[in-house]
């Protein structure tokens, strides 16, 4: 395959055509460009001036100077015939010079994006105009080898679809699968056969002693116990558990229980604005809950002078998860397992310690 560099103004032309100029404005509509879908109608448009406004049709990209350098370019693919603002770039590839599709993949690129905001013009506010684009350089073969590279690219493209679609659909059951046996533990339905060759029994009764296999009410009273000896925990009063609270049926050594009654202390973070310098003590926010577990990448940091800060400080072993923000953010969970005493966290989120 034979590759030549070019010059967008080599293989473009400009499209500046005004409504008054080509039939006039009446019946069509108005068009913009999004980031993300491209060519799109708009109902944001000085209608008494769709005169001076500027045609797009088939074969025709369009962009904003002043938004281009986000990727908010668009190409017309279909037959149509409406208007975009004066204020845009519209222009088409000169014929058979570069599949418009290679063309405008290039421009939403690394590099294509990265060519754009080289020549753009302007320091407060950068804008790209035609002439500026006309600048940006890329390679490309013949026009006869770019057919035949495309339509490898778009049977690539549908083969890629199709594994997406079924990994998506392998995903989606792994995650029932999870739930599934997520509610059959929390049922107590789940088979202990087996067990002994995952879990060394010995050890487990050495280290628990008379509560291993103790009852749930058994070990319940003697974690209150523990509390009210060691003085932990605040002086709250837990709520009787209510039959209609209950949604399904337990093993008869098991017992409901409130998460205040099996908690050392519950707390909210610090509602401290954190910052990114690392001279101070690192907080764990939202976004540091990922897939059930504390991702410790992207951090911020408080002062070590916040208030409560030994009260706010993690220990290993800390149940971190989320009060607020959209209905499948709030719950999300993860255990903190690093460092004792290093780290604190966020307002938005409750520790159990």
């Amino acid at each position: 395959m034979s590759w030549r560099k070019v010059k967008l103004g080599d293989i473009v032309e400009n499209f500046s055509v005004r409504a008054k100029d080509s039939g006039g404005a009446e019946d069509l509509d108005f068009f913009g460009v999004s980031n993300d879908f491209g060519i799109i109608k708009t109902k944001y448009a000085a209608e008494e001036k769709a005169e001076d406004y500027k045609i797009i049709e088939k074969g025709c990209f369009a962009y904003n100077p002043y938004r281009i350098n986000v990727g908010s370019i668009g190409f017309v693919r279909e037959e149509m015939k409406g208007l975009i603002s004066p204020a845009y770039v519209v222009f088409k590839p000169k014929h058979n010079s570069i599949i418009p599709e290679l063309l405008l993949q290039f421009l939403k690129s690394f590099e294509g994006l990265r060519q754009i905001k080289f020549h753009a013009r302007g320091t407060v506010r950068q804008a790209l105009r035609f002439d500026d684009l006309c600048n940006i350089e890329l390679f490309i073969p013949d026009y006869s080898e770019q057919i035949r590279f495309y339509k490898s690219l778009n049977l690539l493209q549908e083969k890629t679809k199709v594994v997406d679609k079924e990994l998506n659909i392998q995903l989606s059951l792994v995650k029932q699968l999870r739930q599934s046996f997520l509610q059959e533990a929390m049922q107590g339905k789940l088979s202990t056969a087996g067990a002994t060759d995952l879990i060394n029994e010995k050890e487990l009764q050495k280290k628990y002693g008379k509560l291993w296999n103790a009852s749930g009410t058994a070990l319940l009273a003697h974690i209150k116990a523990e509390k009210e000896k060691l003085g932990k925990g605040k002086k709250t009063e837990v709520l009787p558990i209510k039959d209609e609270e209950i949604p399904f049926e337990i093993p008869e050594d098991w017992v409901w229980c409130r998460l205040g009654e099996i908690s050392e202390n519950v707390e909210y973070g610090t509602s401290q604005k954190a910052e990114m310098s690392n001279d101070h003590i690192p907080v764990l926010r939202m976004n540091n809950i990922v897939d059930g577990k504390v991702d410790f990448s992207k951090l911020k940091y408080v002062e070590k002078t916040i208030d409560d800060l030994p009260k706010l400080f993690l220990k290993k072993g800390d149940l971190l998860f989320n009060r607020t923000n959209s209905y499948e953010l709030v719950g999300k969970a993860g255990v903190y397992k690093g460092e004792d005493n290093e780290m604190t966290f966020a307002s938005y989120l409750i520790t159990q310690i």
